[in-house]
């Protein structure tokens, strides 16, 4: 008995710290690493960014900090104090194909990052430059065919999942279409609109704008469906049955190490903002789907990923892709 009560009051003494921790956190700006280029993922972060001040009674403020297809933000978080004052928000690419891509990468996704909440799943998209005569998937892959190597795709970045998306595309449909990195949504967006690539991989939030202004034609849609009002378009996990589409959801993420009842408070603030009317409504007018979960739903959604990405790169590594 006096053995249970003495585990009983450790157990208190080691829970009191964090507690009080929690009730404290924060004394200071919190502030969330975009490793990506302004324009695209940072302006669904600003979307939470009042909320989550509101929330928490102290300033969120986001910083882009891109370059290496999203590593260098990342690691710049991964190495930052497990405080909570350090956030990262970034696409699956990054954290998910880009490191089962390089080995090497300077972070280990699952070991180095404490998740905190996925903000939303997309489903994907092929955009190709107004200028181009093809105008739907068949025409496209018809052509592609006929002259390999005459047409291009973009991506965000070497080994980001839209580069295994291209990739994958190529092995299933049979084409050869030369891939040209760029570094995020916002220059690849800018090289589709402005006739200096023929195709784009993007997700379908990024890219509903532009399709829906008429400067970017919609060729086709895959992991999951196109909101309503876009124009008609395949979809190519129908017209190809085994398709698999490399993860394309966007996230929160604390250094490892985080205290458990920051990690809750953080998640809060941003599952808030999430649920926030306006700001959902926001969210959803671009045709992604709001997710906000608890952490350990985020961990066990990305778990599988790296299973299905793996399978995606290893095939396409087969077929003589080198992903550099």
């Amino acid at each position: 008995m006096k053995k249970a009560l003495r585990n009983l009051a450790a157990t208190a003494c080691l829970c009191a710290p964090l507690a009080a921790l929690a009730q404290a956190f924060p004394t200071k700006p919190v502030r969330i690493i975009v490793p990506w280029p302004p324009g695209a993922i940072d302006v669904s972060v600003r979307l939470l960014q009042q909320v989550m001040t509101e929330d928490l009674g102290q300033p969120v403020i986001i910083e882009t900090r891109p370059g290496a297809s999203g590593f260098i933000g990342a690691e710049l978080v991964a190495r930052s104090a497990p405080d909570g004052y350090t956030m990262l928000a970034t696409a699956a690419g990054s954290l998910v194909t880009g490191t089962i891509i390089n080995p090497k990468a300077p972070f280990d996704t699952l070991k180095d990052f404490t998740p905190v909440t996925m903000i939303y799943d997309s489903a994907q998209a092929i955009i190709a430059k107004m200028s181009l005569p093809q105008t739907n998937l068949k025409e496209l892959i018809d052509f592609a065919k006929a002259n390999p190597g005459k047409l291009s795709y973009g991506s965000t970045g070497i080994g980001a999942a839209q580069h295994v998306d291209g990739e994958t595309f190529k092995r299933i449909a049979g084409v050869d279409i030369v891939h040209i990195p760029y570094g995020g949504f916002g220059p690849l967006l800018q090289a589709v609109t402005g006739q200096q690539v023929d195709l784009g991989f993007a997700t379908v939030g990024i890219v509903k704008q532009l399709v829906m202004a008429g400067k970017a034609r919609l060729i086709a849609v895959h992991g999951g469906k196109a909101p309503a009002a876009f124009p008609p378009a395949a979809n190519l996990n129908d017209v190809f049955p085994g398709f698999e589409t490399a993860p394309g959801f966007i996230g929160f993420w604390a250094p490892a190490a985080t205290p458990r009842p920051v990690v809750l408070k953080l998640n809060g603030a941003a599952v808030k903002a999430l649920r926030t009317p306006e700001v959902r409504a926001k969210f959803e007018e671009t045709g992604v789907n709001v997710i906000g979960n608890t952490p350990d739903e985020f961990l066990a959604a990305i778990k599988p990923s790296f299973d299905s990405a793996g399978r995606s790169i290893r095939a396409a590594q087969s077929a003589g892709v080198k992903f550099e």
